[in-house]
């Protein structure tokens, strides 16, 4: 089992198993607002072997550590999944709601008292308004959070301003203890091929070693 010290180690090219898959970190961000509410956000893929999943998992998943500063001892884990075209209804309408949530994240209007979706009742909880930063890169996001009646499932949207994009999520609790096999050896491979190739000292001998024979080719050709 993971610690909660050892679970915010984790970043990109690390490892952690989760219900019996092994899962790889692809990215680290952050979320502050100027309440003082952070969110640490590790993106989670499967491990593949030979191209194939190891069993039929979600495609990615997000975990999350919460600070709240209405509770600031209290620290709060979640795994959450994007929602691809979710059905998000008004009770006790029918009709998907989605893009009235957009329009009223666009304009700053009040959110609505309650959803339903995916069989469960949410009811609103909080709005944040903060900055995201992922690889240095910053980002202001509009994030409603609703909850069902025993606060164990989350319903988040999460509206991009600047891209005009509305994104959903639904999120359950867990425990670090849900973690376990963490491998911190492994690091992603650097997008910059040409620049790790010179960190290698190897190859740097390499590289002199190869240049002295092909000078001394040079000399034996040309007479010298």
């Amino acid at each position: 089992m993971a610690t909660p010290s050892e679970l915010q180690k984790l970043r990109e090219g690390n490892r952690v198993r989760y219900d019996r898959v092994l899962w790889q970190v692809e990215s680290f961000s952050t979320y502050t607002d100027p309440s003082g509410y952070k969110t640490s956000e590790w993106l989670l893929k499967p491990e593949t072997k030979a191209g194939k999943p190891q069993q039929k998992v979600a495609k990615a998943l997000y975990l999350l550590r919460e600070v709240d500063p209405a509770s600031p001892d209290q620290v709060n884990w979640y795994l959450s999944e994007e929602l691809v075209n979710p059905v998000i209804m008004r009770p006790p309408n029918t009709a998907n709601c989605f893009a009235e949530i957009q329009s009223m994240l666009r304009s700053q209007g009040e959110p609505f008292p309650d959803l339903k979706g995916f069989y469960r009742n949410y009811f609103f909880e909080s709005a944040t308004l903060g900055a995201y930063r992922n690889n240095g890169i910053m980002s202001q996001r509009r994030t409603l959070d609703y909850w069902d009646a025993t606060h164990q499932w989350n319903l988040a949207f999460e509206y991009w301003i600047k891209e005009d994009q509305l994104l959903v999520y639904s999120a359950r609790l867990v425990s670090s203890d849900d973690f376990s096999d963490l491998d911190w050896s492994y690091q992603a491979p650097s997008d910059n091929s040409f620049e790790d190739f010179f960190k290698d000292q190897d190859n740097i001998y390499l590289m002199i070693s190869v240049s002295l024979m092909i000078v001394g080719v040079l000399f034996l050709l040309g007479g010298i």
